[in-house]
């Protein structure tokens, strides 16, 4: 995939909400990703009330003392970072996939890199968003693929749909919930 510069939606409102961009379940995406601004340098934007920022300077963090809670070690730091607001007129194509969403399974003929025959597709979801002096505008979708798309489009005889409620499924759903969790809970969402 390469190198890719990152926009986060940060401190969205209500009002905000029309311009987050949303996966076909509706679950609204906290970042993207895009290749049209420096992608060589992995800048990461924010848009905050509707307006575009780039990041221009980030301290380390500091570091309280550690402390022990139910045998977890928990280390809490405080970082600065400064954004410069833009005011470019620009049309970026972003995409990423769901990660609220479960992923869309298929069963295969060979191994995987996990040494198992089951396979997760991801819906894939890109917009183009378009701001004008720095102000997004408008968030037009590309291509908003819902779970069903995925699953119609990738059976093959090669890769057979495993369908939600199958038994492999299940056991797929519940082996995996635990790390996904975690996942969300390190990214903070």
């Amino acid at each position: 995939m390469g190198s890719f510069d990152t926009i986060r939606f940060i401190d969205v409102t209500s009002e905000d909400m029309l311009l987050v961009p949303a996966c076909a379940a509706g679950h609204h995406m906290a970042d993207v990703q895009t290749k049209d601004f420096d992608p060589d340098e992995n800048t990461q934007y924010v848009v905050w009330h509707g307006v575009l920022y780039k990041i221009v300077a980030q301290r380390d963090p500091v570091n309280e003392a550690p402390t022990l809670v139910d045998n977890d070690l928990i280390i809490k730091s405080t970082s600065t970072t400064r954004y410069k607001r833009l005011h470019d007129t620009v049309s970026v194509r972003a995409y990423t996939h769901c990660d609220q969403c479960l992923p869309v399974l298929f069963e295969t003929n060979g191994y995987n890199w996990r040494g198992d025959v089951v396979t997760e597709l991801e819906p894939w979801c890109e917009w183009e968003l378009k701001f004008e002096k720095g102000h997004l505008l408008e968030l037009e979708p590309i291509r908003v693929e819902s779970r069903a798309d995925v699953a119609k489009k990738n059976h093959t005889i090669e890769r057979a749909h495993i369908p939600d409620t199958d038994r492999i499924a299940v056991r797929h759903f519940e082996r995996t919930a635990e790390h996904r969790a975690n996942v969300r809970r390190v990214r903070g969402r």
